[in-house]
């Protein structure tokens, strides 16, 4: 019964990655057919085109952090990391929705440090199941705090938002 335990837990991160991913795409391409695309990037803004490939890499480190957390615990104590791993996914379709699709660069700067912030006691959390659970989470940390500095930047340049149209 245990193997069939891992299988719905493995799904269960697939699926909610799957659904934050088409979230997270949803949001950000409504910015980048509008208001971005045309608009001030700092210099050390990459290509859109890296954007998709390291968001890959970072939600299949973060599931498969979470699922070697979870994988080998009855599910009555799956919650905490349960907890951790939601709060990131809804932080993450926030920050597409302020910052992409609203245009609410100053919010989006918010959120991002709330990730930042969460994603440093993911960290501390994860590890308590496993060095191997925490450190599969740094990528993600230090590409979040590239996100914060490129987000600072935009509202450096072009102030609390931007106009949508």
């Amino acid at each position: 019964m245990q193997g069939v335990d891992k299988y719905i837990k493995l799904i269960y991160a697939t699926a909610i990655l799957f659904l934050t991913i088409h979230i997270c795409r949803m949001f950000t391409e409504t910015g980048l057919i509008g208001w971005y695309e045309f608009s001030y990037k700092p210099a050390m803004t990459p290509v859109n085109e890296v954007f998709p490939i390291v968001w890959t890499i970072m939600y299949i480190l973060i599931g498969a952090s979470f699922f070697i957390a979870i994988k080998n615990l009855p599910l009555e104590e799956v919650h905490k990391y349960n907890n951790e791993f939601l709060l990131q996914m809804v932080l993450q379709c926030l920050w597409c929705y302020t910052f992409f699709a609203k245009g609410q660069l100053l919010w989006g700067l918010i959120v991002v440090i709330a990730l930042v912030l969460t994603a440093f006691r993911m960290i501390r959390v994860y590890n308590e199941a496993g060095r191997w659970s925490g450190n599969l989470l740094y990528p993600y940390l230090f590409w979040l705090l590239y996100a914060t500095i490129l987000n600072l930047n935009f509202v450096i340049e072009l102030g609390s938002s931007v106009a949508i149209q």
